[in-house]
């Protein structure tokens, strides 16, 4: 089953990725910093901070921001997806490749006959998030 929610909180709520993807510029620890590269997304007037829920495959997937979304998808369209070694060093020496988000990826939902599944449902999250901010 397919299902595609957005969910509201007063203040941000970290998704699994939102420490890769959103880089801090102060601060030692990430969750002490208030500047990042990208920025943390805005709040919805009236509504708060949203989170994207995809479920697909018996799984959901969390996102805090568009860039978040975006570099999910750019990771998960490549055949051969890069090692989370990799990626971990794209963002810090100090946080290891078993900390990244791919590397807690479900490992039998990495196969690339089961992301052709994921990416059309994260895509369609991806509109409708994108939506919230227009």
């Amino acid at each position: 089953m397919k299902k595609i929610r957005i969910e509201f909180y007063p203040e941000f709520k970290m998704s699994p990725l939102s420490f890769w993807v959103h880089k801090n510029l102060d601060g030692e620890a990430w969750i002490y910093a208030t500047k990042f590269e990208p920025e943390l997304p805005p709040p919805v007037p009236g509504k708060g901070y949203p989170m994207l829920i995809v479920s697909v495959l018996g799984m959901e997937i969390f996102f805090s921001s568009v860039e978040e979304i975006e570099h999910f998808l750019d990771v998960f369209q490549q055949k051969n997806m890069p090692t989370s070694l990799k990626l971990s060093k794209l963002r810090s020496e100090n946080s290891g490749p078993n900390q990244h988000w791919l590397s807690r990826f479900p490992s039998h939902l990495k196969s690339w006959s089961k992301r052709q599944k994921i990416i059309p449902v994260v895509q369609q999250g991806l509109q409708k998030f994108k939506d919230l901010y227009n």
